[in-house]
């Protein structure tokens, strides 16, 4: 049999699996057993061969019941293993090569459906977020020289696993789970759960009207951290949650405050969900019970202004980058390529050799299903949040900066890189709009848009009371990046700044100048044209930027202007 992954060998001894003692006979129970295992790459070289521990693992989506079962090998077992392997499994985690443990999941509630579901809606929510996620890569997995089925390969959430990503001391630890399968019952991976109900029962006193609310809530949880945790939340349109589903971590990493991780999303957004791309999660978030302190960090936030404000932009933001639909269909895809090349060894292995291209086409309308549904949450999100939180519009903007390259601009948590730029953002929320500088480069002046009441101020924050708006930030050169002199002072005027095709020079003194001669100096000093001066320059030949207009006579030089020149 062929494969297009890489390829996991376990071997143990039959009756670990099956029978009164086997783990899979007996899935629902936590026991582990010996085994030996081996990983060959995906070109069909060997990595490495141990011993190592098996065990079921997951909750009660079918990880465990499902006949393919989900389960853990561990490599680093005190009894069992050989120890740690030194090698990057998960391209995804390039930086990380430590693995003690790793888990071979079935796809849980997605099995036969669309198995890499879960390991994209965790991928999107939160590789470019603050949260934390499981990484994934499929594998084709032999037991005891049978073909066993395609399985995720992912991350546990370990003291290894936030030890590698952030440095964290495993003894500084604690680590909690909530799950159905274990009772909806917190209890400790590693740690102890009484330090979460300490720091809840600290955070539950504090007022929210209270100024300084943001602050002491952030003493013990990580403000910006649980917003983009509960957006990845909402934005997927979860509702297996937040009385399951529940992983959250604190260490001497986090300053002691704990921080969520985005886990098991698979039950929303179609194909095979609870939810759909239509659904008001904010709507139920709202109406959920404020016992349950997962949620009421988040009920009692929105009676703050500050949080409130932070969480509508913040949601704004990460729709208008990490959530761009471009961004999710492209993973998605990647997904869906690494794993369609080994679903008809699945599906031979699981349900029917014989119904193979029924099957694929079965898998294809899933991928096209999800693709669908990923294309179209946000629009939908942005109606929910605006009549949830009784905001008056959304408002279309765009964001630009002249001269190219001159600057940029942050609003809210987000700086792009490439103008202009375009996001979507709510009325009735202050959002900060701020112009920085590139080195050289100074801040002059705002473009007028009909919101901005003070051009010459750098910051903007206010409500975006309006539809549509451009923020177009003009930068100019500072005078001592272009020149080591003091610019002069004189009664020289230049327009129209910024300029097109010609520059104007006018001379407001009385004295008369018959031996003057200019120079356009760029950022780097460099003289780009000179010539007897005159009252209007040709500037067609020079490319957008800041320049120096200097003016030169027998008396030495008599007056330095700085100006934009622009394309028409």
């Amino acid at each position: 049999m062929d494969h297009y992954t890489p390829v996991i060998s376990v071997v143990t001894d039959q009756a670990n699996l099956y029978g009164s003692n086997g783990i899979f006979d007996n899935w629902w129970l936590d026991w582990e057993k010996a085994a030996h295992v081996e990983y060959f790459d995906s070109t069909k070289q060997l990595i490495f061969s141990q011993k190592a521990g098996i065990q079921v693992d997951g909750g009660a989506g079918g990880s465990r019941s499902h006949a393919q079962h989900s389960f853990k090998v561990e490599l680093d077992h005190g009894v069992l293993g050989e120890g740690a392997i030194d090698y990057a499994l998960i391209p995804d985690r390039p930086d990380r090569t430590k693995y003690s443990t790793f888990y071979l999941r079935n796809g849980s509630n997605q099995w036969l459906v669309l198995p890499y579901k879960d390991a994209l809606q965790v991928k999107a929510m939160g590789s470019e977020a603050n949260t934390y996620y499981s990484a994934w890569r499929p594998v084709s997995v032999y037991i005891n020289g049978g073909y066993f089925g395609l399985y995720e390969l992912r991350e546990k959430f370990n003291t290894e696993y936030f030890e590698t990503l952030e440095g964290a001391d495993p003894d500084s630890m604690d680590i909690l789970s909530l799950s159905y399968w274990y009772g909806s019952v917190l209890r400790p991976v590693t740690g102890s759960v009484n330090s979460f109900f300490s720091s809840y029962f600290s955070f539950y006193s504090l007022d929210p009207s209270d100024p300084s609310y943001w602050d002491s809530a952030d003493q013990y949880f990580d403000q910006s951290w649980y917003a983009d945790y509960i957006i990845s939340q909402s934005w997927m349109g979860n509702v297996d949650w937040p009385g399951n589903n529940i992983k959250l971590y604190r260490s001497n990493a986090t300053d002691f405050r704990w921080r969520f991780c985005t886990i098991d999303l698979e039950l929303a957004l179609g194909p095979n969900s609870w939810t759909d791309c239509y659904f008001d999660h904010i709507q139920f978030m709202m109406s959920q019970d404020p016992g349950n302190p997962f949620i009421n960090i988040w009920l009692k936030g929105l009676q703050n202004d500050r949080f409130r404000d932070y969480f509508i932009n913040r949601y704004a933001d990460l729709m208008n980058t990490a959530y761009g639909v471009e961004r999710l269909l492209a993973l998605e895809q990647d997904m869906f390529d690494q794993t369609v090349l080994e679903m008809d060894n699945e599906y031979a292995r699981w349900w029917d050799p014989n119904a193979i291209p029924a099957l694929m086409n079965f898998f294809n309308d899933n991928h096209l299903q999800f693709q669908f549904q990923l294309s179209e949450r946000t629009t939908q999100v942005r109606n929910h949040i605006e009549s949830n939180f009784s905001l008056p519009n959304q408002v279309d903007l765009a964001l630009d900066v002249f001269p190219p390259g001159a600057g940029k601009i942050q609003i809210s948590t987000v700086t792009p890189e490439e103008y202009p730029w375009q996001g979507v953002y709510f009325n009735g929320v202050p959002v900060k709009i701020e112009a920085i500088p590139s080195e050289g480069y100074q801040f002059s002046h705002w473009g007028n848009n009909g919101l901005i009441s003070d051009t010459e101020n750098a910051v903007f924050l206010d409500t975006l009371n309006i539809f549509s708006v451009n923020f177009d930030a003009y930068f100019e050169a500072e005078i001592n990046a272009i020149s080591e002199e003091k610019a002069i002072i004189s009664d020289f005027t230049i327009f129209p700044n910024p300029a097109g095709d010609f520059l104007f020079v006018k001379n407001e003194s009385p004295e008369a100048y018959s031996d003057l001669a200019f120079q356009l100096i760029d950022l780097n000093g460099r003289i780009l044209k000179e010539g007897v001066y005159s009252e209007k320059i040709d500037i067609q030949g020079i490319p957008p930027s800041v320049y120096l207009l200097q003016l030169s006579g027998s008396k030495g030089v008599v007056a330095q202007m700085r100006f934009m020149k622009i394309n028409k």
